[in-house]
């Protein structure tokens, strides 16, 4: 123990007093030293741990519940961006073939078209032919006009209708 004590006369008593105290300290004697816990403070303290512990159990256990369908909902969501983006995918090549296919379709009428048109141009001269024929005194046999019966379907391709051309000899 440290005392502190003051060499001026004013403060004599309290000097002596400090003295005193301090000799009567040195003599007591005092056994091992000994942790003194109030037990209630203590159970309270364990309780309130063990009741932390708990609820962070349960905490825990939520929290993994939660990742687990965020997993989950993830891995579906991979699928049916996948599924969209293949789908999308197919779009654009139905639409190519649509659009490839329409194409084909305009330029099969074109053709339609203008062979309808190389036909009525030849039927004309077939009708003005046998006109000319049946009208005419005159007919050569070495020469092989058109008719009716010389009509024959010419081979069509596939999507078209087929034409009938005319022979001539």
């Amino acid at each position: 123990m440290f005392v502190q004590i003051s060499p001026s006369d004013q403060d004599l008593g309290e000097t002596l007093s400090s003295l005193n105290f301090a000799t009567r300290v040195r003599g007591v004697e005092l056994g091992p030293v000994k942790k003194q816990v109030d037990t209630s403070e203590l159970q309270k303290t364990k309780a309130m741990l063990e009741k932390a512990r708990s609820e962070c159990r349960v905490k825990d256990e939520s929290i993994q519940k939660l990742e687990d369908n965020l997993q989950s909902m993830e891995n579906k969501a991979k699928g049916k961006d996948n599924i969209h983006r293949n789908l999308h995918e197919k779009i654009k090549e139905l639409e190519g073939q649509v659009e490839l296919k329409t194409s084909m379709q305009n330029q099969s009428e074109k053709q339609i078209s203008h062979l309808s048109e190389k036909l009525k141009g030849k039927e004309e001269t077939c009708t003005t032919l046998q006109h000319k024929r049946y009208s005419s005194p005159m007919i050569l046999d070495s020469f092989c006009f058109p008719s009716l019966c010389s009509h024959s379907a010419l081979p069509s391709q596939p999507g078209l209708p087929s034409l009938l051309a005319v022979r001539f000899c």
